[in-house]
């Protein structure tokens, strides 16, 4: 679908940009959250930069996929620090550099500072 990336949604953007930091956060390439998802790889692509929408049945497969719930993808996608875009690219940015204690930590730091757990 292409031109869909304009006509999507501040929370299908956010959304997006969640799966992409949750996925990176865990190591997992995009190649296997396909299958976890039972979708192409494109297609995780896709989602994470917004230009398809992510079907209901999908959407689950991804958060069990992460050891989450959908509840818990939303509740990030609706974070206070992920509606700023740039924050939420620099902290994608620094996921995948950094190791799995150090994103751990600044998951920590970014809910305490915007008032979450």
């Amino acid at each position: 679908m292409s031109g869909r990336k304009n006509g999507a949604t501040d929370f299908e953007r956010r959304l997006g940009r969640i799966i992409a930091m949750q996925r990176t956060k865990m190591g997992m390439s995009q190649a296997a959250l396909a299958r976890a998802a039972g979708v192409t790889f494109q297609q995780i692509h896709n989602y994470e930069s917004a230009e398809n929408r992510i079907a209901a049945g999908t959407l689950h497969k991804i958060a069990t996929a992460f050891g989450m719930t959908v509840g818990q993808l939303i509740d990030g996608a609706t974070a206070p620090y992920m509606q700023d875009p740039l924050i939420a690219k620099t902290i994608n940015i620094m996921y995948a550099k950094m190791t799995a204690p150090q994103r751990k930590c600044l998951c920590t730091v970014a809910a305490y500072m915007t008032g979450g757990e």
